[in-house]
């Protein structure tokens, strides 16, 4: 049964990695708490060999992580170019 403990830790670690970027990029919105959305960004905790999201000032609880926030974790290269591209040439709403 290590076998499947170290896969499941493995796992349960590249979905953290996976969150903190997500909750950090200014260009997404982040993960937010369910009883207040003014509250900081939810964290991703391990407990009992799952992934569940946290939030730090309430102690809100959320077991599902969007699919996209795991795979498709926006990029930083990206982040840093639409930046760029928004202070050089300001939106201008009619």
């Amino acid at each position: 049964m290590k076998t499947r403990a170290t896969r499941r830790q493995r796992r349960s670690a590249a979905i953290i990695k996976a969150v903190r970027p997500w909750q950090e990029n200014p260009l997404v919105h982040s993960l937010t708490c369910g009883n207040d959305s003014q509250h900081a960004p939810l964290e991703a905790v391990e407990e009992n060999g799952r992934v569940e999201l946290h939030c730090r000032d309430c102690g809100y609880r959320q077991a599902d992580i969007p699919e996209i926030v795991i795979k498709g974790k926006p990029s930083r290269a990206l982040a840093k170019r639409v930046a760029a591209v928004l202070a050089a040439k300001p939106i201008q709403f009619r």
